[in-house]
């Protein structure tokens, strides 16, 4: 097993809305908030409304190399 795998525990959710309010004014910078929550561990995000513009900002990023692909296929792999 991937040493990796073995330090994560848990489940971790956001915040409904949570990562809008990263930032001041809510909302502010999106593309900050999303790479703030990844970097944090967030494996859940509770976005209700507008959770499409977390996708495509979360892909762009994944895509750009801001975020490594790895760390989205590490949250994958635990709980799929």
């Amino acid at each position: 097993m991937n040493f990796e795998l073995l330090l994560r525990q848990g489940f971790m959710i956001s915040d409904w809305q949570g990562i809008d309010r990263i930032t001041t004014p809510t909302h502010a910078n999106y593309t900050f908030s999303i790479i703030a929550g990844m970097n944090a561990g967030i494996d859940m995000f509770m976005i209700p409304l507008k959770y499409t513009e977390f996708i495509d900002g979360l892909t762009n990023l994944v895509e750009h190399k801001f975020i490594p692909m790895k760390l989205v296929n590490i949250m994958y792999n635990i709980y799929s």
